[in-house]
């Protein structure tokens, strides 16, 4: 059993996501599904090699307006045999906002 960790955050005027607890074989996976950078608009899409996958810079304070970018890679999770276990969303002071969906792979 692994657990995994897929954290979305608003902070300064853009969104950051977050994939932890991917092991080695599968971040390979993810960035040859995921370029290392996606456009799309004013969206940019990055993906680090060397750690764990995540994006910077998408610019829009509604998370449904980012959702379309959001779900593949829970797809992608799923895919792995990760299942959602848990949700959390936190709105802080100064609009920033979190959201956290906890998986678990049996």
């Amino acid at each position: 059993m692994s657990v995994c960790m897929f954290v979305l955050r608003f902070d300064g005027g853009s969104w950051s996501v977050t994939i932890n607890g991917l092991g080695r074989p599968q971040r390979d996976q993810f960035h040859t599904r995921f370029p290392s950078e996606l456009r799309n608009g004013n969206r940019t899409v990055f993906i680090g090699m060397e750690i764990e996958p995540q994006f910077y810079k998408v610019h829009t304070q509604s998370p449904d307006e980012i959702m379309h970018l959001i779900v593949p890679y829970l797809n992608f999770l799923g895919g792995f045999g990760y299942e959602i276990k848990g949700f959390t969303s936190n709105y802080e002071d100064h609009g920033k906002r979190t959201l956290m969906w906890n998986f678990q792979r049996c």
